[in-house]
């Protein structure tokens, strides 16, 4: 949801310009994509709750000590990466910790799921 916000967020906090705020939201896209490969990475050797927690902790820093106080664009960005690279990681993390928890107790809604997805990926959005 936030990713959602970052130019009313860059516009109304930092007071940057519309084109410019825009412009870093591809920045934000490849740390979000980055953060995927970084995080699921840490979960490997740190462990997937402790990468989650950890992730966290990155979430708490970029909105209560960088983008509260985003005065200009390259706060703004550096707050903004951080919490992209976050989301990155909670996409490649929450799978894992699924399957933790409920892949021995429910086997056949994870083939569905994933078959679900496969078609909604092909055949494009559900609504």
């Amino acid at each position: 949801m936030i990713i959602g916000q970052a130019v009313p967020i860059g516009e109304e906090v930092a007071g940057i310009d519309t084109a410019v705020v825009a412009s870093g939201l591809g920045v934000i896209a490849l740390l979000n994509g980055l953060g995927r490969l970084a995080w699921g990475s840490i979960s490997d050797k740190i462990g997937r709750m402790r990468t989650v927690m950890l992730m966290f902790v990155v979430m708490i820093i970029a909105f209560v000590a960088v983008l509260p106080y985003a005065s200009n664009f390259a706060v703004w960005l550096i707050g903004m990466c951080l919490v992209g690279f976050s989301f990155g990681g909670f996409l490649a993390v929450m799978p894992s910790i699924t399957a933790d928890f409920y892949a021995f107790t429910v086997r056949a809604p994870r083939v569905t799921l994933g078959t679900d997805q496969a078609a909604t990926a092909v055949a494009g959005s559900e609504s």
